[in-house]
């Protein structure tokens, strides 16, 4: 709003002012905690995927096709007895596993031998890309002319040094579980985090305004437009493909962007009433450590640093400490797993 007067111009802006929150508990409560453990299958999956990627392709006459073999074959497709746009192609190389045709397909050519022609029935799914195809039940004249199958690689200590760079399989198996725990790790600390924020934002009261939860919305469609772009895709065409308004396609995040800037909330109010810092003898030992990975020093590093960085590692220590305060002042379980 703007006034006029002869001497002076008022200006008065209307801006959403931080909610009082108001938490009847966040200690003291029974709060479930995640942990996870790397399995020697996780470890022997990895070595398989190597394997793989290693794989030499072979030529094969003497079986029928299996999983994991490539097929080159002719298939015409049809919808009550009429063939349809894009369900038609010869000398096509499937490989099985890769999902590249709709659901029942590949399973049903799996155990044709070279020379063998067989009608596939499948379904087309209900959210098929093509709206003359959802849910439609078809049937694919398919002709296998070849098969391409996978020699994998003997697993010796000479071959894992050559593709991986690993001395030995035992040295390889156990850098592949440092990885795999590391991510397991980091994947419970999340959980954890997530399930304390969780039970403690259900005691906690805020009228939020919906301009705090629109720009929330903001940053999860940046989010999302950044993935497409990771696809070479817009956000445009995008939802143009799902035939939705992006003020539809923003509602259906209005829920989660509600619940994150309650748990911001919550976790600014915490901070604030425990009185959680950062000192700057914790801030330089981070700061060490950085400058240690790319040998320099502390000050030669923190003379490149800028303000931002600063806000981040001071910002990065206290919620870790916001979260150890949180483990120690509740009674954190682990379930078991089943």
């Amino acid at each position: 709003m703007e006034k006029l007067e002869e001497d002076a111009v008022w200006i008065v802006a209307v801006v959403p002012v931080k909610p009082e929150v108001k938490i009847s508990a966040y200690t003291g409560m029974k709060i479930q905690e995640y942990a996870y453990n790397v399995k020697d299958s996780d470890v022997d999956a990895e070595l398989e995927k190597v394997r793989d990627r290693n794989a030499r392709k072979v030529e094969v006459t003497d079986r029928a096709a299996q999983n994991g073999d490539t097929v080159k074959i002719d298939f015409v497709g049809t919808v009550d007895g009429v063939k349809f746009d894009g369900g038609e192609a010869e000398g096509f190389d499937l490989t099985f596993g890769s999902g590249q045709f709709i659901p029942g397909f590949e399973d049903q050519v799996v155990g044709m031998n070279i020379g063998d022609e067989k009608d596939v029935n499948v379904t087309f799914p209900e959210n098929y890309q093509a709206e003359n195809l959802k849910g439609k039940a078809a049937v694919f004249a398919v002709k296998l002319h070849a098969i391409t199958g996978k020699e994998l690689p003997e697993v010796t200590d000479e071959w894992v040094k050559d593709a991986t760079g690993s001395e030995t399989i035992e040295a390889y198996k156990e850098k592949t579980k440092a990885r795999l725990q590391a991510q397991l790790d980091k994947k419970a600390i999340d959980e954890t985090e997530n399930s304390i924020l969780t039970e403690i934002c259900k005691n906690a009261e805020a009228e939020i305004p919906q301009a705090m939860i629109e720009t929330e919305i903001d940053g999860i469609m940046q989010k999302i437009e950044y993935q497409l772009m990771d696809h070479g895709l817009k956000l445009a065409d995008y939802l143009d493909f799902l035939k939705v308004t992006e003020s539809d396609f923003r509602k259906n995040y209005e829920e989660q962007a509600r619940k994150n800037v309650m748990s911001q909330l919550v976790i600014s109010h915490i901070i604030e009433a425990e009185k959680i810092e950062a000192t700057e003898a914790e801030v330089d030992a981070q700061i060490a450590e950085q400058a240690a990975s790319v040998e320099k020093s502390l000050e030669e590093y923190k003379k490149g640093m800028d303000a931002r960085q600063f806000d981040y590692i001071r910002s990065d220590i206290v919620i870790k400490k916001l979260f150890d305060f949180l483990k120690a002042n509740n009674e954190m379980f682990v379930e078991e797993s089943k």
